[in-house]
């Protein structure tokens, strides 16, 4: 052969691809061959030569070097397979720990993103979501929140106003209705009065009718799916009429497909907006704030700019009125939403919570992937001759990474699939729980698949990473040898990551009993007035007509204590509210914000209300109808009125007398402080109908109670509920976050001993002649239980130092929520560490117990 010269180079584009494409490859038989004749030739013809030449040669060549390349690759793929698969079977307790803990961990992290997309996607599925939004209102009182309704005239002034509001709309939710088509009679609840640009803003497909016409009629009614099937059946709901109240005929003039789960506008019936002006309300007046005000943009206007241009509007309007305005994202609307008068928000949210069970997955997950890094490390051992023998058939460190790397993603997909089969089994529960209907749907969404393969590959590198690293850094030489040691700083990671489980477990089992002594505060907290044994129902048709005769005859049942009649139900906010108010004393600079409630007679007897100076409402005393008014201590407080009983105060042009002073009490949920409220008589708008009842006989008191509705309100299907019942309605997302939480927490832990478990046994066994040599020297069962139990126990320890500062401050900032809380006891913290200290003895004790117990004789034999 001709002795080629290295000094000699060859051309640019072939120094490229030989160093880019063969040289990686030179050892496959064509492209090896191909590199050493490109030099022969190179050397003997020249460049200009060779590289035609080699252009010709590369082409002919390289379908048979590309097959050669994708077998060379496949062959080392089914090499770490087979390999990865044989650890499997070759240690299935080793095995089944890693695998059932990822699984356990690639499950949890799967139903709550899951949980986590459901509640990002509300209102996503509107075409211009990106250019709708809420006016909401900053009245200007301090501490007051928001108001989530605007007035009466906003929505169309601003479109006037601003040409950057292409389109606006107002709406209202909520009156209860009597429906009826021929024999069928239905209460409806869930309606909403809309204008007829609400169905050309918002995407609600209609199955029948025109969205641009639906509403135009005066008498013309929107209704779902769902309501279609409920009243006609198999018959064309289009054109047919409702009767509502046995007073007005609605003409059916489209049909919806069924509201989204996922929006915050939920109805069955829309109603046109100007039916509002024959139920009594002015739908032209600056001072009715009894309205959602929505706007659509256009395209090149932010909200953000936009709320910024709106905002002073109301000055424009009445110079005195600082009201600022701004436009709230409709896409934020369910997580973002503290607003005062938001009646939508009972099926909001907290954008909190998504990243509290974002945290949640994590922990867990990560939890999963230390048992398996903890795991592999401790059995470094076992695979030290096995990867010193590579190194030595001439595997580099690469080679090794590769391996372990490739076993780790085996277990990662191994895991995924258990934990895929995990997810369909759990998935109604989890749904049960969560009042969701998520589906694992891969074929509806492209990105499900691709964040679902990520968590496994994620999964997969996160466990693998520092095994790969660790037991590819082994020296061939000292194994060999058999002067292989473990290292000691690789102990101390060990060590410093179960300390990180446990912390993180530990920080579950607080916020776990700081979530449950907070909801069990709520619910048992002393709310100013007695919510047992009280019935409420709505006060409609002839049972209003005939609200006294009937309040009488209902006295007259044993069973029944007192009766009386409210504009609201308890802790559900307030009728009204004003801050034109004047009252003897009062500072001309000072603006207090008053809330209002409408009461009949009775009304504190039957809450249980204390009156802490003057009296209640009462009929000995006939000015009370017209000119008499209750307060809270608030406030009187709030006021600086010190003798308030028997003090003039004015309401606008209307002027009354204080005639007492009752005991505050909870009239918002127990997140909102007790403000300044104000009880009268004047208005008369009472909407519910109040029953104390005694708590013997139940059964035959509503039986009477339905009787009676029957008799005096035959058009109205009889509704009642238990107050203690609503106002734990009131906390069902803090209800479902306790439940979740107690959920995942107990999962948690449950991974944290099985990684503790394994790790103990292969701790113990790697410490089996040394239990050997003590016990033959004297050491009871005990002493060498509580040697292996002590470090395990130390780390715990450690562990429980690190999460109780972590925890405490992150539930005091989720506390922070509640204007009424629980405190951060030095007993919860205790209690977790106790428990930490007992499920970790439990979760070793078995291996120690075991270890301490076997026959020295045995152990001495051992290897």
């Amino acid at each position: 052969m001709v002795k080629i010269k290295k000094s000699k180079k060859p051309p640019p584009i072939s120094r490229w691809l030989l160093k880019r494409f063969l040289s990686p490859y030179s050892k496959i038989p064509l492209l090896g061959d191909l590199e050493e004749e490109f030099y022969l030739i190179c050397s003997e013809t020249g460049s200009k030569s060779a590289r035609r030449w080699y252009r010709w040669q590369v082409l002919k060549s390289l379908p048979s070097s590309i097959s050669h390349i994708i077998y060379w690759r496949t062959g080392m793929f089914k090499n770490h397979l087979k390999i990865a698969l044989r650890s499997i079977g070759k240690n299935k307790a080793y095995s089944f720990i890693n695998i059932s803990g990822l699984a356990i961990g690639m499950a949890c992290c799967i139903l709550i993103l899951l949980w986590i997309q459901d509640e990002l996607s509300f209102d996503r599925f509107h075409h211009n979501v990106d250019r709708l939004g809420r006016v909401v209102a900053e009245v200007g009182h301090s501490g007051q929140r928001p108001w989530a309704v605007t007035e009466a005239p906003l929505s169309q002034a601003l479109k006037e106003e601003f040409p950057e509001i292409v389109q606006a709309t107002r709406a209202q939710l909520g009156r209860q209705f009597r429906v009826r088509y021929g024999e069928k009679r239905f209460n409806e609840r869930n309606n909403i009065f809309a204008e007829p640009a609400f169905f050309e803003m918002f995407t609600f497909p209609f199955i029948r009718g025109n969205p641009k016409t639906a509403l135009s009629g005066k008498r013309s009614v929107v209704i779902t799916e769902n309501m279609a099937q409920k009243y006609f059946g198999a018959e064309d709901p289009l054109g047919k009429m409702l009767n509502f109240n046995d007073r007005i005929d609605f003409q059916v003039t489209g049909v919806l497909q069924n509201i989204p789960k996922n929006s915050h506008l939920q109805f069955d019936f829309a109603l046109p907006f100007h039916m509002l002006e024959d139920l009594g309300q002015d739908i032209h007046n600056w001072g009715n704030f009894n309205f959602f005000s929505y706007v659509l943009l256009d395209k090149t206007t932010s909200v953000e700019s936009a709320s910024r241009k709106i905002s002073g509007y109301m000055r424009t309007i009445q110079p005195e009125n600082d009201t600022q305005l701004f436009i709230q994202p409709l896409g934020r609307i369910h997580l973002h939403s503290d607003f005062e008068y938001d009646v939508l928000a009972v099926n909001n949210s907290d954008h909190k919570y998504i990243y509290i069970f974002a945290s949640i997955a994590l922990f867990v997950l990560f939890i999963a992937c230390i048992n398996f890094i903890n795991l592999t490390t401790a059995r470094s051992r076992n695979r030290a001759k096995e990867v010193a023998m590579r190194k030595v058939v001439g595997a580099n460190r690469k080679n090794i990474i590769k391996q372990f790397y490739g076993e780790s993603l085996v277990f990662s997909f191994v895991a995924f699939g258990c934990a895929l089969a995990l997810v369909f089994l759990f998935l109604p529960f989890f749904n049960n729980l969560s009042e969701k209907r998520l589906t694992l749907d891969v074929s509806g969404d492209i990105l499900i698949p691709a964040w679902l393969l990520g968590i496994a590959f994620f999964t997969g590198f996160l466990s693998g990473s520092y095994p790969s690293l660790y037991l590819s850094s082994f020296q061939p030489g000292k194994v060999l040898k058999r002067a292989f040691t473990a290292d000691p700083k690789r102990s101390v990671f060990r060590k410093v990551l179960v300390v990180v489980q446990f912390s993180l477990s530990i920080f579950l089992i607080i916020g776990t009993t700081v979530v449950d002594n907070q909801i069990d505060y709520i619910r048992n907290r002393k709310l100013g007035f007695e919510k047992e044994n009280l019935i409420y129902m709505p006060l409609v048709g002839g049972i209003r007509q005939q609200y006294e005769t009937v309040k009488n005859e209902w006295l007259k049942n044993s069973n029944i204590v007192s009766v009386t009649a409210s504009s609201n139900l308890p802790s559900f906010g307030r009728n009204w509210a004003t801050d034109n108010l004047d009252w003897e004393g009062k500072n001309p600079e000072e603006r207090i914000l008053m809330q209002g409630v409408d009461v009949d007679y009775d009304f504190f007897e039957t809450f249980g209300m204390q009156m802490t100076e003057g009296r209640g409402f009462s009929r000995e005393f006939v000015a009370d109808e017209n000119s008499s008014v209750i307060l809270n201590k608030t406030a009187i407080n709030t006021m600086g009125l010190s003798s308030p009983v028997g003090k003039r105060l004015s309401i606008g042009n209307w002027q009354g007398t204080i005639i007492g002073v009752v005991q505050d009490y909870n009239f918002k949920s127990l997140h909102n402080k007790i403000e300044p409220l104000i009880l009268v008589m004047i208005n008369r708008q009472l909407n519910y109908m109040f029953v104390r009842i005694k708590s013997q006989n139940l059964s035959d008191t509503i039986k009477f109670l339905k009787s009676q509705w029957e008799h005096h309100n035959p058009q109205f299907t009889f509704e009642y509920g238990f107050v203690d019942t609503l106002l734990g309605n009131l906390y069902a997302n803090e209800e479902k976050v306790r439940t979740l939480f107690n959920y995942f927490t107990f999962l948690a832990i449950f991974i944290s001993c099985l990684g503790l478990f394994g790790l103990a046994f292969y701790l113990t066994e790697q410490r089996t002649k040394e239990i050997g040599v003590r016990k033959v020297l004297g050491a009871s069962v005990p002493k060498i239980v509580t040697m292996l139990s002590k470090e395990f126990l130390k780390w715990v320890l450690f562990a429980n130092i690190i999460a109780w500062p972590v925890a405490y401050y992150f539930m005091d900032k989720w506390l922070q929520n509640f204007a009424y809380r629980t405190g951060l006891k030095i007993g919860t913290f205790l209690l977790s560490g106790a428990l930490a200290f007992m499920i970790a003895l439990l979760t070793v004790s078995y291996q120690t117990i075991k270890a301490a117990n076997a026959n020295p004789v045995d152990s001495l034999r051992y290897e």
